[in-house]
C-alpha cells in the first residue's frame, strides 16, 4: 500500500467533508506523482449524508444513552451546546435538533476552540494546577459496572456504571455453605445479571474464613478506583480481620468503545429476560434450602 497516496486521499476527503458543511457539492483533484496520475472527483451533500448515515445515527444513540444515564428526558435539557468540529455538519445539527423537539441549538461557541480548551483544562487537572480549584470539573466515570460473583452464577454490582472516578464502595457478603473454609471473589464488569454474560477480568481474591453455619461468616469487599484508573479489590473477613488484596490496571480492564457499546445495548435488549432468569435462580436456590 502506498502510504503517502493514502494520506493524500484522506486529507482530500477531510477537505471535502468540510466544504459540504456550507456547500451542496464539493470537488477535489489529486495528483499522484509516483504514478503520473491525476484523479478528480465530486460528491454531493446528499451522497455524503447517505454514506455516513450509520455514523450519524450512532451519534444520536450515544446522546440518548447520556440522557438515560442522567435519568433525563430531552425536554428536561435547558440548552444544547454544540462542541467539536463535526457539529458543523448540517445533518448532525438537524438530527440533534429533532431529538430535542426541534429546539434551536446554541452555535455561539467555536467548536474547535472548545475542544482545545477542554484538553488544556484536563491537562492542568492531571498536573494538579491549584488555579483550577474553583472550577467546576468534569470527572472520568466508569464505562461499565464493576462487581463480583455471588451464588447462582449471578453478578453483584459494587461500583455502578457512570460512577465518578476516583471512587470507593464496599459491600458485605455471607457464606452460603455450612462450615466452608474460604470465600472466593472474582472481578467482573458489565451490565447483565448473570456472570456468563459479563466480562471476567481474570482477577480473583480468596479469603480464609472460620468454619461456621451458612450466613454467619461475613466478608467486606471493597472496590477502590484511584485517579489513574487503578482498581483495587480488598476482601476482609469480619471476625478474624484476615485480608486479601488484588489490583487491576486500567489497561487490564479496558475494552474498546465498540465492545462497551455492544455490552450496554445487549443489557438494554435483554433486561427483562435477565430479571426473569435471576428470579428463577433465586427461587431454585430457596427451594434447595440454600442461603441466598
Amino acid at each position: 500500500m502506498d502510504m503517502q497516496a493514502m494520506q493524500d486521499l484522506r486529507a482530500a476527503c477531510e477537505l471535502s467533508k468540510r466544504k459540504l458543511s456550507s456547500l451542496a457539492e464539493a470537488s477535489t483533484t489529486l495528483f499522484f506523482s509516483r504514478y503520473d496520475m491525476r484523479y478528480t472527483a465530486s460528491i454531493t451533500r446528499a451522497r455524503f449524508e447517505d454514506l455516513c448515515a450509520d455514523l450519524f445515527n450512532k451519534t444520536m444513540l450515544i446522546s440518548k444513552r447520556v440522557l438515560n444515564a442522567a435519568h433525563l428526558q430531552p425536554g428536561d435539557v435547558d440548552e444544547v451546546v454544540l462542541v467539536g468540529g463535526s457539529t458543523r455538519i448540517p445533518k448532525v445539527r438537524s438530527l440533534l435538533s429533532a431529538m430535542f423537539g426541534g429546539r434551536e441549538l446554541r452555535q455561539s461557541i467555536n467548536p474547535d476552540e472548545a475542544v482545545a480548551y477542554g484538553a488544556a483544562v484536563r491537562a492542568a487537572m492531571l498536573a494538579g494546577d491549584a488555579e483550577l480549584n474553583n472550577l467546576v470539573k468534569l470527572k472520568d466515570v466508569t464505562p461499565l459496572s464493576l462487581g463480583t460473583n455471588i451464588i447462582g452464577g449471578r453478578m453483584s454490582v459494587i461500583i455502578p456504571r457512570n460512577s465518578p472516578i476516583p471512587c470507593q464502595r464496599t459491600e458485605t457478603y455471607y457464606t452460603v455453605d455450612d462450615y466452608q473454609d474460604a470465600m472466593n471473589f472474582k472481578v467482573y464488569q458489565g451490565e447483565r445479571t448473570m456472570l456468563k454474560d459479563n466480562h471476567y477480568l481474570n482477577k480473583e481474591c480468596r479469603v480464609p474464613v472460620p468454619p461456621m453455619p451458612a450466613g454467619q461468616a461475613k466478608c467486606d469487599v471493597t472496590f477502590k478506583i484511584d485517579a489513574d484508573g487503578l482498581l483495587t479489590m480488598t476482601c476482609t473477613e469480619r471476625s478474624t480481620g484476615q485480608q486479601r488484596e488484588v489490583n487491576v490496571k486500567r489497561s487490564e480492564a479496558a475494552l474498546g468503545q465498540r465492545d462497551i457499546d455492544a455490552m450496554i445495548s445487549r443489557a438494554e435488549e435483554f433486561r427483562r429476560q435477565d430479571q426473569e432468569e435471576a428470579a428463577r435462580v433465586v427461587r431454585d436456590l430457596r427451594r434447595q434450602g440454600r442461603w441466598v
